[in-house]
């Protein structure tokens, strides 16, 4: 799930990416790839600036690890059937959705950690993305287990800058 929000295949090297401004996030990816893959992949740090609609310019760091390994690439590749996916495009793979419930919960978790947040007054969670798919497969799965919820179109765009590039 986490992959799906904030993750990467370099096309053109094959290389998988993870990237989060939660340090603690960062660090479960690198402890998953280290026990489940034999994987050990430093963490590196990015600073950046970003500008809000109200002209304040905050510094921010982020946190990436990733993976140079095509056999990893091709694992993800070949599981989860994600080939050619870009933001506008990112589906649930379908094993998502045969999964037993504890599986499911864990893809939804690193979903929410990669590209939502929890709202605890208002005893709300929020997840965005720019694929229309994803959020409608997202919508059925969580009404499959008992959730129900409701799909928000954003429309004002463009808040704030980050490293100049409007968001």
């Amino acid at each position: 799930g986490f992959w799906l929000s904030d993750g990467w295949i370099e096309k053109a090297r094959g290389r998988v990416g993870f990237y989060s401004n939660s340090k603690p996030v960062v660090q479960d990816i690198a402890r998953i790839l280290r026990e489940r893959f034999t994987l050990d992949v430093p963490i590196r740090e990015k600073r950046y600036t970003l500008q809000t609609t109200d002209g304040k310019t905050a510094s921010r760091v982020g946190y990436k690890v990733g993976v140079s390994r095509d056999a990893f690439a091709q694992f993800l590749l070949v599981n989860f059937g994600i080939r050619g996916w870009d933001a506008w495009t990112k589906q649930i793979p379908q094993a998502i959705f045969r999964s037993p419930r504890a599986v499911v919960w864990a893809f939804v978790s690193g979903l929410i950690d990669g590209d939502g947040c929890v709202d605890q007054h208002v005893n709300k969670v929020h997840y965005g993305s720019t694929s229309p798919t994803l959020i409608e497969q997202l919508t059925l799965l969580l009404q499959h287990h008992g959730v129900f919820s409701r799909r928000l179109l954003d429309t004002e765009g463009g808040r704030g800058l980050v490293n100049g590039h409007r968001i």
